[in-house]
């Protein structure tokens, strides 16, 4: 749903808790550790798992293992599957890093924000010690500082091809997969990670995945289970009520949804803020005296930081319109966007931005598309519902999800990623940017590209076995073109509110990230303009491809407007999607 808030939980890239080892020389493997591994590989192969493992053993408790004779054991514990071994033995190879000073000096160097010497320390240490996991995940980190996926997923698989059992490199893995579109093998290895290593670190990380790909009932499992074997500190216990209430008011569990806001409200951690507003943001929910007061006090206690007292703020304004109408609760709603911090839009870059676009995407760059065949192979066509957020995209997809040809998803963040690949492509390859280089892409990297679309928004559907599935990314409505040329039989729909009623709507949300346009009303009018202009472009180079769904009209006389959105995709008018309501489906 637009404007619901949710928790990210994030593996800290830090390199200042990683265990410090002893000053030594660069080392090779002895003679005695290739001797001891040899026969370990042979006991393997033999089928002797227990022999094989008690000669890995016995490097692993000599305090003279070096540094390459403990990699190499964690490699051949990792081929076997011992997993927890091969974790150790990383861990014990760290502790003995001939190279320690050096990467004493990138952490040093990445604390002062000198990002460009601790790149230079680590490629020098590379080049002492190839394949040297420290050095790897320095410069994966610093790749996924400069949004360069591809680089971020290359050097975080080349540290793991030293040492598979180094978990910082594990975590990294399920951001670099999912950088770079790879959503379903983000998803696989963030699974594995409580199995490698079961701990609150590991099941946070599986849990923001399950969250993000709206597996609910998982992520509801995940937790319940968690605290059977696993410590977790107040803080993350809170975070975790609080994405524990997302699944659950998702799922239409509403009494416990309130009851798992309230005490991560009550954990008084970094959780709490964003508690108050989950709260509020239920329907019907109204706050007790009791609970009017603490927000009270909350967003008038200015030794917080704005952005800490923004959501209670909201959750405040948000009480006081119910009791007073949105009038008297404006002056609320400006204290609440006004708190929310640097706004980081620039309305001026933005436009600029959005004209390059019209002019750059020609009808002639638009010519060359996917082949619709190989692309809509398995006859699976997209939806696209867009248009500015609080438009009513989530009631336009629940109106066609109740049709039992259309599955509805989320907000498919797929799109952009696909978008960001054909980027990459077009400036390894090309020669220029996306926008230079638009008409140039070649089909079948084009016919790839849909192909990918469509394989990794697979793994948001639910049920699977409907022709017709919708994303409703509001932002979608930037890619037009793109969804033109890579999806060539789908369906765009551009649902619009007036723009009084989308901007005041707007104005009374807090979104939890992607929106810093929408805390100004005059940003938010720029904003307006911008994607007014795109779809005036779309309309000219693309007549006909986008049906516009004009909101105000839809809630006046629906069934006329419903039917008619039908015949455009192809399907029989079915009463059900007028009983939208008694649709059971997660939203």
């Amino acid at each position: 749903m637009a404007g619901a808030s949710a928790p990210v939980f994030f593996w800290p890239y830090l390199f200042f808790f990683y265990p410090i080892g002893q000053d030594e020389r660069v080392s090779m493997i002895t003679q005695n550790e290739a001797a001891l591994l040899s026969q370990a590989e042979t006991a393997f192969a033999a089928g002797d798992v227990e022999l094989g493992r008690s000669f890995l053993h016995q490097l692993l408790r000599a305090k003279e293992t070096s540094f390459d004779g403990l990699q190499a054991v964690g490699r051949s514990f990792w081929k076997e599957g011992l997993w927890a071994e091969a974790v150790r033995a990383s861990n014990l190879a760290d502790q003995r890093d001939p190279l320690d000073q050096d990467f004493q000096r990138i952490r040093q160097a990445i604390a002062q924000n000198r990002l460009v010497d601790a790149e230079r320390i680590a490629k020098q240490m590379l080049a002492k010690v190839p394949g040297h996991p420290r050095a790897l995940y320095t410069l994966a980190h610093l790749s996924r500082v400069k949004r360069q996926p591809k680089k971020f997923l290359e050097q975080v698989q080349a540290g793991l091809a030293t040492a598979p059992g180094n978990m910082i490199l594990r975590h990294m893995l399920v951001g670099a997969l999912e950088a770079t579109g790879q959503e379903t093998e983000a998803l696989r290895e963030a699974r594995r990670l409580p199995e490698i290593e079961r701990n609150a670190a590991s099941i946070l990380e599986l849990g923001r995945l399950l969250q993000r790909y709206g597996r609910n009932a998982d992520l509801l499992d995940l937790f319940e289970t968690a605290f059977d074997d696993v410590s977790f500190t107040r803080e993350q216990r809170g975070g975790m009520d609080l994405v524990r209430g997302h699944a659950l008011r998702v799922l239409g569990r509403r009494k416990e949804a309130e009851g798992a806001y309230k005490r991560a409200i009550e954990s008084q951690t970094p959780a709490t803020p964003e508690a108050w507003w989950a709260l509020s943001d239920l329907t019907t929910y109204k706050f007790s005296d009791a609970e009017l007061r603490s927000l009270e006090q909350i967003v008038g206690d200015t030794r917080l930081s704005g952005p800490v007292r923004s959501q209670p703020a909201f959750a405040l304004a948000k009480a006081r319109e119910a009791e007073s109408g949105l009038e008297g609760a404006f002056a609320d709603y400006k204290r609440a966007n006004d708190l929310y911090g640097p706004r980081n839009f620039n309305p001026e870059a933005y436009l600029a931005a959005v004209d390059r676009v019209t002019r750059s995407v020609s009808l002639s760059a638009l010519d060359k598309r996917a082949d619709t065949k190989s692309v809509h192979a398995e006859g699976v066509r997209p939806i696209f519902v867009l248009g500015m957020p609080r438009s009513g995209s989530t009631l336009l997809e629940q109106i066609l999800s109740s049709h039992s040809q259309i599955e509805g998803t989320q907000e498919l963040p797929v799109l952009p990623i696909v978008k960001q690949s054909l980027h990459q492509y077009c400036v390894d390859v090309l020669g220029g940017s996306y926008l230079d280089r638009l008409g140039d892409i070649p089909s079948d990297r084009l016919t790839e590209a849909g192909q990918a679309y469509l394989s990794q928004a697979s793994l948001f559907r639910a049920e699977g076995h409907q022709p017709f599935f919708v994303d409703k990314l509001p932002q979608n409505f930037e890619h037009v073109g793109l969804i033109h040329k890579i999806l060539p039989d789908a369906i765009i729909i551009d649902i619009r509110r007036h723009p009084l009623a989308c901007g005041v709507s707007l104005y009374r949300q807090y979104f939890a990230s992607g929106w810093a346009w929408a805390y100004d009303l005059s940003h938010i009018g720029s904003y307006y303009r911008g994607y007014l202009a795109l779809m005036d472009h779309w309309d000219a180079v693309l007549p006909n491809a986008v049906l516009r769904v004009r909101y105000e009209t839809l809630v006046a006389d629906m069934e006329p407007v419903v039917r008619a959105v039908l015949n455009h995709i192809g399907l029989p008018f079915e009463a059900a999607c007028l009983s939208f309501h008694e649709n059971k489906r997660a939203v």
